[in-house]
């Protein structure tokens, strides 16, 4: 069962983490924008019910808040093209320094980035990082999504060519 948190002013980590939080649910995987619960015939009616409370409670607590801005646009979409410079392996290999993400407009990746999910990486090793990348993946922090792939979990740092 997919859950949607879109338009609501929280995140699918938001709502994950308020389900485990307050009412002891633990969903199967939280995404940028709703979370997915695994639902079977041997749930009982007790377990089931206790889920829709849970939602009909958060959603009234929600009812008054605002969306926050960036955050959550129905039909979000994205369109980068990095320039290649070398290849994946090569970037990977090459890659030994390690600088701020805001400094690393122009440098070559030696890391990927993605939103995960769905995983598809905003830049891979080998591409030139733009300014749209390091504020895509500011935005999406912001807005409390899993941005992944650098070492540095924080995204306050990456992997670069010299």
């Amino acid at each position: 069962m997919i859950i949607s948190a879109r338009g609501t002013g929280i995140n699918g980590e938001e709502l994950g983490e308020w389900l485990r939080r307050d009412y002891h649910l633990e969903m199967e995987m939280c995404a940028a924008e709703y979370v997915t619960a695994i639902t079977t015939v041997m749930d009982t009616e007790e377990g089931l019910r206790r889920l829709r409370n849970a939602l009909l409670e958060i959603d009234g607590k929600l009812s008054d808040r605002v969306e926050s801005q960036d955050c959550g646009k129905k039909n979000q979409r994205y369109e980068l093209k990095p320039e290649t410079v070398m290849s994946i392996a090569d970037g990977w290999e090459q890659a030994d320094k390690k600088i701020s993400l805001e400094d690393s407009v122009g440098r070559i990746s030696g890391e990927y980035i993605y939103l995960y999910p769905p995983g598809i990486p905003f830049v891979v090793p080998g591409e030139k990082i733009s300014q749209e990348v390091v504020d895509l993946v500011k935005r999406y922090q912001k807005c409390g999504y899993s941005v992944q792939g650098m070492a540095d979990q924080n995204c306050k740092e990456i992997r670069v060519v010299r």
